[in-house]
């Protein structure tokens, strides 16, 4: 993703960090009273989020990016992917389920009694976590919207 805008680094910060709030507890977990772009931003890096009332959600689109000044324009460049605390407890989750799927495995052929459903059990909910992923992907589909047009409006205002 590329924002191109015709005016000085430190400016195009100063507008969009105007725009964005800065994250706390209230806009990680509980109630909004409106939506908003919330995030930090600087020359160096820009890492921002949609949070919408009464809807949330840990897989939630995060743009992450930075300021460059190419030629005579400055240039926001990043790209959207779900945020790492996100990332982090999906990767625990499956390596949970792989060290459970691998105790079980272990124990059922150290008995010599190999069953089928313990095993299939941690490969269920492995791809029910990735469905939920997907689906929550799908449903921030608007947010990166949001945030495409957040970032224009304020870098074009």
């Amino acid at each position: 993703m590329r924002f191109e805008v015709q005016m000085p680094v430190d400016l195009a910060v100063k507008k969009v960090a105007t725009k964005v709030q800065q994250p706390n507890l209230m806009t990680a977990f509980a109630y909004v009273p409106k939506a908003k772009l919330v995030g930090l931003v600087s020359e160096e890096e820009v890492d921002v989020f949609w949070v919408r009332p009464f809807v949330g959600n840990i897989f939630r689109p995060h743009f992450k990016g930075r300021f460059l000044r190419k030629e005579d324009k400055t240039v926001l460049e990043g790209t959207f992917s779900i945020g790492v605390f996100a990332k982090g407890i999906v990767v625990l989750f499956m390596l949970a389920l792989s060290l459970f799927e691998i105790g079980i495995l272990s124990i059922e052929l150290r008995q010599g009694n190999v069953q089928l459903i313990p095993l299939i059990v941690p490969p269920i909910l492995a791809g029910l976590v990735l469905l939920m992923v997907l689906i929550a992907r799908w449903l921030g589909e608007s947010d990166i919207d949001h945030i495409k047009a957040a970032i224009d409006l304020t870098l074009d205002s």
